[in-house]
């Protein structure tokens, strides 16, 4: 048994467990290691929307704003096929410039910015974006946050889902958007904090089956806030 103590010994096991990680079906943060496959993963769904254009494909490449935030990603095996990020905005000055339009008065800051969220056309439709969703809220849970907020196009398919979690919806008195061509309009979404809690429990009913095939790995990313 003393042959199995050691740097030889210790690092095989080590290699094993991250060559085993990348055929194993779950969610985790991404790293500035998987940065090519979820840009890859963004530029093909984000072509592919029906409710926008992207104006600036190039503003999809991971960034130093990616590594500093928070970006999750559902990995079927060695694949990702849903991601989202999550960045924190101190202010509604942050937000206007963030959302490319009005805020609201009634949105309270610090807000949680859920932006970026990209699925694979093949994995669309079983739950993937709200388990992903469910996890930036638990992270939320007994922070500074105050709510969560994001834009959204007029009639999207995800707006009903975000209702029933207690999202509220605004249209922008202004709007100089330039980044997405929104073929609807844009709305602000927000979430406020004190609704987070009710939110997590039904999405964590609604997506139990999802989150079960693919669990959290790693360490429970935390927000400078």
């Amino acid at each position: 048994m003393s042959r199995l103590v050691g740097i030889g010994a210790t690092a095989r096991p080590r290699r094993l467990s991250r060559w085993m990680a990348t055929l194993t079906n779950r969610i985790q943060r991404v790293t500035a290691a998987d940065a090519k496959a979820v840009h890859q993963l963004r530029l093909q769904v984000f072509a592919n929307a029906r409710d926008f254009t992207v104006a600036a494909p190039e503003n999809l490449v991971w960034s130093e704003r990616d590594s500093g935030d928070i970006v999750l990603a559902v990995w079927h095996g060695a694949d990702p096929v849903s991601t989202m990020r999550g960045s924190v905005l101190k202010n509604s000055d942050e937000a206007k410039a963030e959302f490319e339009c009005s805020v609201p008065a009634s949105v309270k800051f610090p807000a949680l910015l859920l932006a970026r969220g990209a699925t694979r056309g093949d994995f669309q439709g079983i739950g993937l974006n709200s388990a992903l969703r469910y996890h930036f809220l638990s992270f939320t849970v007994g922070t500074r946050i105050q709510s969560i907020v994001g834009v959204v196009n007029v009639g999207a398919p995800r707006t009903r889902v975000m209702a029933r979690l207690g999202y509220e919806f605004y249209l922008p008195n202004m709007s100089w958007g330039s980044s997405l061509k929104h073929n609807n309009g844009v709305m602000v979404a927000a979430l406020d904090y004190s609704r987070i809690i009710n939110a997590c429990s039904l999405l964590e009913r609604e997506t139990r089956q999802v989150l079960a095939a693919y669990p959290w790995q790693g360490e429970t990313p935390r927000f400078n806030v």
